[in-house]
């Protein structure tokens, strides 16, 4: 009976420390699955944590470069102003160039003031040597100066101008409305008994060289 007995003890005892290692191998077990698994969830937090700080990089840097782009479009908009204010100069522009102007002549007057002429010598009754002196007198009777070019010529009576004329005397002046001017000039005539150039009266005569006209805008 003792024999069955201590046989039933060891059984016994060996049934427990069956249980006791495989309990012990069950754990351990268990503990190392949940320490691969806490770490795969931390790394999977670890990994969220660096995918979010990446894209707040992203986004931060996204941001400064919509920041930066807002502010580049702001010039961009003051240049657009600006050149809104280009295109009203531009109109003004074009309205000037639609003004119509139109050239008028100036009034102005030339009234011969004196002429004088004087035998310095004779020969047989004929003057042989004459001294002539012209003098007139130019009004500007428009609104605005302008210059005056003139010309003096001296003609013997009932010649041509062109071609018998003499004594060419040029003056230019600029005359304010209603100013007044004197040109003058003289000369003295040598001639013969045979060329009587001194020995006829002698005329003269003003002309102006120039365009004497104003430009009007309306």
């Amino acid at each position: 009976m003792n024999k069955k007995g201590d046989a039933h003890f060891l059984y016994l005892i060996g049934a427990i420390i069956v249980i006791t290692i495989i309990a012990l191998l069950y754990k351990t077990t268990v503990m190392s699955t949940e320490d691969q698994s806490g770490k795969s969830i931390f790394n999977s937090i670890n990994g969220k944590d660096n995918i979010d700080k990446k894209t707040s990089n992203q986004d931060t840097s996204q941001s400064g470069w919509t920041k930066e782009s807002n502010s580049q479009s702001s010039p961009s908009e003051e240049s657009s102003s600006s050149g809104g204010g280009g295109s009203s100069g531009g109109g003004e522009s074009d309205e000037t160039q639609s003004s119509v102007c139109t050239i008028e002549k100036l009034t102005y007057s030339i009234e011969t003031m004196e002429k004088n002429e004087t035998c310095l010598n004779y020969s047989n009754e004929i003057c042989i040597k004459k001294f002539v002196s012209c003098a007139a007198k130019i009004k500007n009777e428009d609104s605005v100066p302008t210059l005056f070019e003139i010309e003096l010529i001296f003609v013997p009576d009932r010649m041509d101008k062109e071609t018998s004329g003499f004594g060419h005397i040029t003056e230019n002046y600029n005359i304010n409305p209603d100013e007044e001017k004197i040109i003058s000039g003289e000369e003295i005539l040598d001639g013969t008994e045979e060329n009587k150039i001194a020995n006829v009266p002698i005329n003269c005569f003003f002309n102006t060289l120039n365009d004497i006209e104003k430009e009007t805008c309306a």
